[in-house]
């Protein structure tokens, strides 16, 4: 073995340091700290002694404003709750605190919301949430965020995102997650609507006002664009009656402005609104009186999305052959042709259930067994090409006469055609007369029931 050198100085034993305590300062970080809302930041502490040497100890967390921002005791984990700044203490084994102040902000950009618009005013229009929170959570309800609109003056907003023009201008329509504070908006504007002069109006009910044997359930709402007698037990017209020709038609885009009547309101009555009429997407709104009837100002076509002159429409039907007739009669409408037309509901008895009318109710998330779906869906239209006064007809021969009953049903697909029938059947299914304007001998054969010689 090699001999050790004698003339090598020799190497000193290595000792350990000892830190002496106890803690006199206690350092926190990150600090500041920033936080969402909805969202963790994880804290630390160090403790020094009086030579600011890093002394071991535990430590107990605490947040001077929980409603701001929570911590854990033990881990120093801060939860963001609301917006706003709060003090994290740190508290050494020996009672000696380090302090930190954390920001708590909201998580911006995840949130969707879609909506209608312009809107003009007096109207409503229903906002949608969709997209993720902060966590990647999806928004699939209505009751996830809260609804907020920068200007009530100009627009409000209900909890359901029911929107309601107030004035002239732009505000913005925010939904904020109730999970994490994300949000998302958009900017709808509000319009004055403006009618035209030109329009032939006052002809809602030239063939005279339905009637059957009780009028209890019978409150009628005349508007310049059609008449309709509300029904307050079905939350839906029994009839909607209006005129249509050439001078209802024009080219003013459809408002889609879903809106509770408010003359249905002033019966005393509720008035419900879109959100009410959410359903999972098998009944539409359908219109009695159509939108593209009264498209010649968008101040006339605007009241054509009142609820009160909506039934609960299979979609396949709304777009199917509900619209084709819908369609044809608007291409009738030239010239000095007048059409006079009538719609309604069927609600057959014990339908589907004993005590069960029609097919029940909605069912809607926020208001079951209001709205009454009917099983099928009537019109009832007279051609009248000389432009004559109804109570002028003096022959079948004057008038073409278009009568259809619908079901409502997923089957109503295609053209109208198939689903013509007469006037008396469909007095027969609703209990109202129709016709009373016209001349008896006349009404009779336009019906086509049995008449007198």
């Amino acid at each position: 073995p090699s001999p050790r050198n004698t003339s090598s100085p020799l190497t000193p034993p290595v000792r350990p340091v000892v830190v002496a305590g106890p803690v006199a300062t206690v350092l926190v970080s990150p600090n500041p700290g920033a936080a969402k809302v909805g969202q963790t930041l994880v804290m630390a502490a160090v403790g020094k002694n009086l030579n600011s040497q890093t002394f071991p100890t535990t430590f107990t967390w605490s947040s001077l404003d929980p409603a701001i921002a929570t911590v854990n005791a033990s881990t120093g984990v801060v939860t963001g709750v609301a917006v706003g700044t709060t003090t994290i203490r740190a508290t050494s084994a020996n009672n000696i605190v380090g302090t930190a102040t954390v920001n708590v902000t909201l998580s911006v950009g995840n949130v969707t919301v879609s909506a209608g618009g312009p809107n003009p005013v007096g109207f409503q229009t229903q906002v949608f949430a969709g997209g993720t929170d902060g966590l990647g959570n999806a928004i699939t309800s209505q009751t996830q965020v809260t609804w907020t609109s920068s200007d009530a003056t100009i627009m409000s907003v209900t909890s359901t995102g029911v929107v309601t023009a107030k004035a002239v201008g732009s505000a913005r329509i925010t939904a904020t997650s109730k999970s994490d504070g994300t949000f998302g908006s958009t900017t709808i504007t509000v319009t004055a609507p403006s009618a035209d002069a030109t329009a032939r109006t006052g002809h809602n009910t030239d063939l005279g006002v339905p009637t059957d044997a009780d009028p209890r359930d019978d409150f009628i709402i005349t508007r310049r664009q059609y008449t309709l007698s509300y029904n307050p037990n079905r939350a839906g017209p029994n009839w909607v009656s209006w005129n249509l020709d050439a001078t209802h038609k024009g080219s003013a885009a459809r408002c889609n402005c879903f809106t509770a009547d408010p003359a249905v309101a002033a019966l005393g009555f509720p008035a419900y609104d879109t959100n009410d009429w959410i359903n999972g997407g098998v009944y539409s709104r359908g219109h009695m009186s159509p939108s593209a009837d009264w498209n010649i100002s968008d101040a006339d076509n605007a009241p054509t999305y009142y609820l009160s002159n909506m039934l609960p429409q299979n979609q396949t039907l709304n777009g199917g052959a509900w619209g084709d007739l819908e369609n044809y009669l608007r291409t009738l409408a030239v010239g000095n042709t007048e059409i006079y037309i009538i719609s309604g509901p069927i609600y057959t008895k014990n339908r589907t259930a004993p005590g069960v009318d029609g097919l029940g109710f909605l069912n809607s998330a926020t208001q079951p067994n209001k709205i009454a779906v009917p099983d099928s869906i009537w019109k009832i239209a007279i051609v009248v090409p000389s432009a004559n006064d109804v109570a002028q007809i003096g022959s079948p021969s004057d008038v073409q006469v278009i009568a259809a009953n619908f079901p409502n049903n997923a089957t109503g697909a295609g053209s109208y055609t198939p689903y013509l029938t007469t006037i008396e059947a469909i007095q027969r299914s609703t209990g109202y007369n129709f016709l009373s304007r016209i001349p008896e001998s006349v009404q009779c054969k336009l019906e086509v029931r049995s008449c007198v010689p």
